[in-house]
């Protein structure tokens, strides 16, 4: 019996980095040692083409074609949700090489249409959510004002939208065009013969919104072997990933600004946020003023070994619900303490949490863990073995193939 044909729908693909990115790209090469064949379609947000044009090549055995897509489409807050030439796109691509299955990880740029359209066709669609975008256009479910959502609806995310997008609010106001989001999302959501959760906490939280989905943590990779660094008189905090508002980046900055005796080394991209570039700007500001805060660009994954090596702890300041953290159980992995906030999928990894935006909680954690030896190497013990991507790809394979024969 023949291999599947697999196809990934993500916004980016390694070596980009990621979550998304390195959680698909390991998933890709465990399906291909199995004897199937995996394709990916992603965006190509670079600038350097015409929207809609199109490249395909081969990395690692994946046959990988990316579009070019600038958001410049976006006219009004309906074509946040709906993009039919990206649709179309998508249906091209599932044909041109004669797809099995897809698998969607991030449908911003391409449209809550394509499942349903997918469906259509006789292919089966499943569907891994590894952010709230399906139910916030913003994509954490974190209003513009800084506090959580519980639940995404239109009476709750209309002042959002309309303050992070003005531009796109079209006359007859943001109501209609956030009702017209949600029938598409629960359109997509129906279309779908699997959702799957990373988390616990992430499938409680589609639970809430009547959406049924089935947990599938996302699988980790061996550990890496670093070497130890031991702690003098400076504690270096590294955080990691891209820098936007939902992470609390800028407010951690702020605090060790005005510490002594800790530095904070910032490792990622630092992207506009919806096109607003205030919250990095701001970062970017108080680390040419301070001397305690350090920006560093994004980095590859064969770079984060030597990174990690460099620090003395992790910190993952979130404010939204992360989904499940990937990079912080990286990092725990290789032996490094991660200093987590108290939100989402975080709460299910073996970190040190602290309440999220709670100035006090945690310099006082940063202090305790210059001064109290025992507590310190308390924190790197070895923790319990993660979920394995080979695991991952057991529950997955059984799905896809129950779903295709």
């Amino acid at each position: 019996m023949r291999g599947l044909r697999i196809g990934f729908v993500g916004a980016g693909w390694s070596p980009a980095p990621g979550g998304v990115e390195t959680v698909t790209r390991d998933l890709a090469e465990e399906l291909q040692v199995r004897g199937h064949e995996v394709a990916a379609l992603c965006l190509d947000r670079s600038g350097r083409e015409e929207d809609g044009e199109r490249r395909d090549f081969r990395r690692a055995g994946v046959h990988l074609r990316r579009i070019a897509w600038s958001f410049q489409a976006d006219k009004a807050l309906s074509d946040l949700a709906r993009t039919p030439a990206q649709e179309t796109r998508v249906l091209a691509w599932a044909a041109d090489l004669e797809l099995d299955l897809v698998h969607l990880h991030d449908l911003s740029g391409f449209g809550l249409g394509v499942p349903p359209r997918l469906a259509e066709l006789g292919l089966p669609v499943v569907w891994t959510l590894h952010d709230y975008w399906a139910l916030c256009p913003r994509g954490q479910m974190l209003h513009i004002e800084g506090t959580l959502c519980e639940l995404a609806d239109v009476a709750t995310c209309g002042e959002c939208a309309g303050r992070t997008w003005p531009q796109l609010v079209a006359p007859a106001g943001t109501e209609a065009a956030l009702a017209l989001r949600f029938e598409a999302a629960r359109a997509a959501f129906e279309a779908c013969a699997r959702v799957y959760s990373p988390s616990r906490a992430s499938l409680a939280l589609l639970s809430r919104h009547g959406i049924a989905s089935e947990l599938c943590e996302n699988g980790l990779t061996p550990a890496l072997v670093l070497p130890r660094c031991s702690l003098g008189e400076t504690l270096r905090v590294g955080v990691l990933g891209a820098v936007q508002p939902s992470k609390g980046v800028l407010e951690l900055a702020g605090w060790i600004a005005g510490s002594q005796g800790i530095e904070l080394h910032v490792h990622g991209p630092r992207p506009s946020y919806h096109g607003d570039s205030a919250y990095t700007s701001a970062l970017e500001a108080l680390a040419r003023s301070s001397p305690q805060v350090h920006l560093h660009p994004a980095y590859a994954a064969h770079e984060l070994p030597q990174i990690l090596s460099t620090k003395h702890l992790i910190a993952v300041p979130s404010l939204w619900n992360e989904v499940f953290g990937l990079t912080a159980r990286e990092a725990r992995l290789a032996g490094l303490p991660v200093f987590a906030a108290r939100v989402g999928g975080l709460t299910e990894g073996d970190f040190e949490l602290i309440a999220p935006g709670d100035k006090g909680a945690w310099m006082a954690a940063f202090e305790r863990f210059r001064s109290d030896s025992a507590w310190r190497a308390s924190l790197t013990e070895e923790c319990a073995a993660p979920r394995s991507m080979s695991a991952v790809a057991d529950q997955l394979e059984a799905d896809y193939c129950a779903l295709v024969r």
